[in-house]
């Protein structure tokens, strides 16, 4: 049976898209696509009347990072404060300044999340505050409870990270892992199937090893963040929207051999797996806090194209086989989180987009895909019996393109498109194709994003069933 769409016959020259059914690449991890709530900017309002439950349940998100980046440094789960960046150790500390409750989420509220989306955690430890202050014991006796108390509530055998961005404040890799290693081996003691990661921005092989030969073997992953064009603030020079444009594959400017361009998100991965796997040593690699750089340091997007930059740099992850991400951050700004917090929560375009790659969590990867423009590639995955081809136009005309599979025929089809909605914000929209003696052919609007779901008939679930609503979520203050 082929389903078809029909509409205009499309016109003019294709770019031709060539789907090798027999390659096989990594599998895709299933905990990829992932979110990032800060503890202190996720107010209950946001979740007590289930929508956005609903719609992450829905759009397939795996993980959630908590309570944050450098908020975990700060945080006390036994008695949360409300203030993100205080430390309440300090003489100085104003308690009279906390958040009132219904402001900011608690552990037990983020396990009750976790629990109605089926998430797996991923939870933080503050071990920042026990080197600042030397109350290192009383932080380890703090983070055991947690665990505990995680198990407890029936999330035994998840995903934890000891600090976040502090690895100097520890004296380097060495020290970091020797603090590290205190902390996890009392954890596991606990509860032995949890999965730890140690955070470096930039894993150099020198620092990789520093820290695996004094970590006791403790360590189960290694977070690198990184955002386009680059996380933080060095010296360097701002990117623009249209250097993006031409961009492939993405880079981290600051991190990496910067004569190179900086690391390629694509590589990076496998790199940093066999620097360990040569130590004997098998890591789960994460970006935990992946997204877009500083506005003065990434030029003047607009917000859906914002969301298509997004899109890409988790492709880009996709493609170079990482096991985790965590997407920075849920309510960051009006533009560039996944809710628009000054529009009553709204979804923005790039979380329409994970929830797209989502479905690819699980999957075989087969290959990348080029074509004869540059800024037209994506990806093609094998799952469920159906080939799965993502697809990014990052230019300013719509694209025909001209889709083969060798070694099979496509005899049901089923599309959807990310495109920008009247209003600035994205919709996901079903596309129009048209099949002839072996190929199908597809128009891509211009700037958009496309999931295009390819089935021989003989499998018994239809392309149909495959799709998804996820078009968005909105709360009400």
């Amino acid at each position: 049976m082929l389903f078809v769409f029909w509409g205009d016959l499309l016109r003019g020259d294709s770019l031709s898209v060539r789907i090798d059914v027999d390659r096989s690449g990594h599998e895709i991890s299933p905990h990829l696509v992932g979110l990032h709530q800060v503890y202190t900017f996720t107010p209950d309002h946001v979740f007590e009347e289930g929508a956005f439950t609903e719609w992450v349940s829905k759009s397939g998100f795996s993980t959630s990072r908590f309570p944050g980046g450098s908020t975990v440094k700060y945080w006390d789960w036994e008695a949360p404060t409300g203030q993100p960046f205080e430390d309440p150790l300090s003489p100085e500390f104003d308690a009279s300044l906390n958040e009132s409750e219904t402001e900011w989420m608690s552990l037990d509220e983020y396990l009750g999340f976790v629990e109605a989306t089926g998430m797996t955690p991923l939870i933080g430890v503050n071990s920042y505050l026990g080197t600042v202050h030397g109350v290192e014991e009383e932080m380890i006796e703090k983070a055991v409870r947690s665990v505990r108390y995680v198990k407890e509530r029936g999330f035994g055998g998840g995903f934890w990270y000891i600090g976040n961005e502090e690895m100097y404040k520890h004296g380097g890799p060495e020290g970091y892992a020797r603090v590290f290693r205190r902390y996890a081996e009392r954890m596991k003691a606990e509860d032995p199937e949890i999965r730890i990661f140690w955070n470096d921005n930039n894993p150099t092989e020198r620092k990789i090893r520093a820290f695996l030969e004094n970590d006791g073997g403790t360590a189960d992953g290694l977070e690198a963040h990184g955002k386009w064009p680059f996380g933080g603030s060095p010296n360097l020079p701002s990117a623009s929207y249209e250097e993006w444009l031409d961009e492939v594959p993405l880079r981290d400017r600051k991190n990496g051999d910067r004569k190179e361009g900086g690391r390629r998100w694509r590589d990076a991965a496998d790199e940093y797996r066999e620097i360990a796997a040569s130590m004997g040593r098998d890591l789960l690699i994460a970006n935990n806090e992946y997204g877009f750089g500083k506005k003065s340091y990434a030029g003047s997007f607009p917000r859906y194209e914002k969301g298509l930059l997004v899109t890409e740099f988790l492709m880009e992850l996709l493609i170079g086989n990482w096991d985790m991400t965590a997407f920075w951050d849920l309510t960051r700004g009006t533009v560039d989180g996944v809710l628009d917090k000054q529009n009553d929560y709204r979804v923005n375009p790039a979380g329409l987009g994970m929830a797209l790659l989502a479905d690819a969590q699980g999957g075989q990867f087969l290959h990348t895909v080029e074509t004869e423009i540059q800024s037209v590639h994506g990806f093609a995955a094998r799952k469920d019996g159906a080939i799965l081809l993502y697809l990014l136009n990052k230019t300013v005309e719509s694209q025909s393109c001209e889709i083969a599979m060798r070694g099979a025929r496509a005899k049901e089809v089923a599309l959807q498109f990310l495109v920008e909605s009247k209003d600035g914000y994205a919709e996901l929209t079903q596309g129009r194709f048209t099949a002839s003696k072996g190929t199908v052919q597809v128009e891509l609007p211009a700037m958009s994003f496309a999931k295009i779901i390819l089935r021989d008939p003989v499998d018994t679930v239809s392309v149909q069933s495959m799709r998804k609503d996820v078009s968005g979520f909105q709360a009400t203050n």
